[in-house]
């Protein structure tokens, strides 16, 4: 996403804006601007249904960060539906071509519900879907009230600009030390823009539980950065990587996580994404790992490829913290099953293309059989990422999978989290 497709010509570049011809950056930024003003929430998906892009009507709607819902299922990040059979009819009309209208029922942070109606229209070259365009618009709720009082939140937007007050709350999230959102001066360069986010601390730390599958009981948490311009995650990281100021950033997110998890029970595991740069940083590692009271997972991220393992084990032996180690999104390709080999992580995190629609579909069901055989082998527990729905869930705990995170059994949150024991 980060990099210009081969086909997208340069700012400097015009054109006449005739059929065939493509567009320049500048009308593209503008095409996507507009879409970004649009009352209604827009959203280009794959044929599978996994939202590609997203404008941001859908986190004044959902309530939800844009960056969040990248690569869900449309209807799950819209509706509150746990029954993969929801999906059928939209699934069977747009893979036959045809244009789907409904409601479905929408889930907002606050536990209260509403609902939206969804126009999905595939669009397909040389006969076969490629892509789906999904319109939806918030309907008045048919929750009851909540407290005895009138929520904001029941009522039906009436322009791009009635939005309520909780779900933009919840959409953009607080600054830890409290005041509104902050983005950098417009105009600067991504190093100094980087320098700004670092100097201002303009990031924040959200928790997303780690569940037994079992019962549901929460065994850890996983944070995750936030920050307080909206901008995606890896894309971030990958900027400051690319100027110099990526341990920088690392560090100081990292510290903020482990900072803010003095509020998490004690008794949870902390899982805590680093890159093998940060690994090999022993010393500046350590350093911010010094006087955590909780049990820690470093979870070694795939922003960057590992070219050497041997270093890379040598410096994860002489890690003097009590931590223990994981390997995520195992599955999405022969790199990350690499690294569990040459690794030998305690956790394995499944990728979230393996359990989406796992109730259904044999193939995925056998591979990840095949993955629970494999990190037997090896000694370490398989934890499944993504998880959506209650056909999901119990999909993995009956082929042997102990733990599990996602949407349905949590999202990440910086307040309000609610733990069951663990015992």
């Amino acid at each position: 996403m980060a990099h210009r497709r081969r086909s997208e010509p340069s700012e400097e570049q015009s054109g006449s804006g005739e059929v065939g011809e493509p567009i320049t950056r500048i009308q593209r930024e503008a095409v996507l601007d507009s879409l970004d003003r649009a009352d209604e929430v827009i959203v280009i998906a794959d044929p599978t249904g996994r939202i590609l892009f997203a404008n941001a009507a859908i986190e004044r709607t959902t309530g939800c960060p844009r960056a969040e819902l990248i690569g869900r299922h449309f209807v799950v990040a819209l509706a509150e539906q746990d029954d993969p059979t929801a999906y059928e009819p939209i699934s069977e009309a747009v893979g036959r071509g045809a244009t789907w209208t409904g409601e479905l029922p929408l889930r907002l942070p606050d536990g209260s519900s509403s609902r939206v109606q969804v126009v999905a229209v595939p669009l397909s070259h040389g006969g076969a879907v490629d892509q789906v365009v999904a319109i939806s618009r918030r309907l008045p709720s048919t929750s009851p009230q909540v407290d005895g009082g009138d929520r904001s939140a029941t009522r039906p937007r009436s322009g791009p600009l009635a939005v309520d007050d909780f779900v933009a709350a919840a959409a953009i999230g607080p600054h830890p030390e409290g005041g509104a959102r902050r983005t950098a001066p417009a105009g600067q360069s991504v190093r100094a823009t980087i320098e700004w986010v670092l100097r201002n601390r303009a990031f924040f730390s959200v928790y997303q539980p780690i569940v037994r599958l079992g019962d549901g009981a929460t065994i850890g948490f996983e944070a995750l950065t936030r920050f307080q311009d909206g901008r995606p995650p890896g894309i971030r990281f990958a900027e400051a990587a690319a100027v110099g100021l990526g341990l920088d950033l690392e560090i100081e997110t990292l510290g903020a996580a482990l900072s803010a998890a003095g509020e998490l029970p004690p008794d949870r595991f902390l899982s805590v994404n680093v890159s093998p740069a940060l690994v090999l940083n022993r010393v500046r590692l350590e350093r911010a790992l010094r006087g955590v009271d909780r049990p820690v997972v470093l979870e070694i991220t795939e922003r960057e490829p590992i070219g050497d393992y041997a270093a890379l084990r040598s410096a994860i032996s002489r890690i003097v913290a009590p931590v223990r180690w994981a390997i995520d999104d195992a599955g999405a390709g022969y790199a990350s099953l690499r690294h569990v080999i040459e690794l030998r992580p305690q956790f394995v995190k499944l990728d979230r293309e393996l359990i989406a629609g796992v109730a259904l579909d044999p193939a995925r069901q056998a591979l990840i059989a095949g993955l629970l055989h494999f990190s037997a082998a090896l000694g370490t527990t398989l934890i499944g990422e993504g998880i959506e729905t209650a056909a999901e869930r119990i999909a993995l705990h009956r082929l042997g999978v102990v733990a599990g995170q996602g949407w349905f059994l949590g999202r990440p949150s910086r307040i309000g989290l609610r733990v069951e024991s663990a015992d």
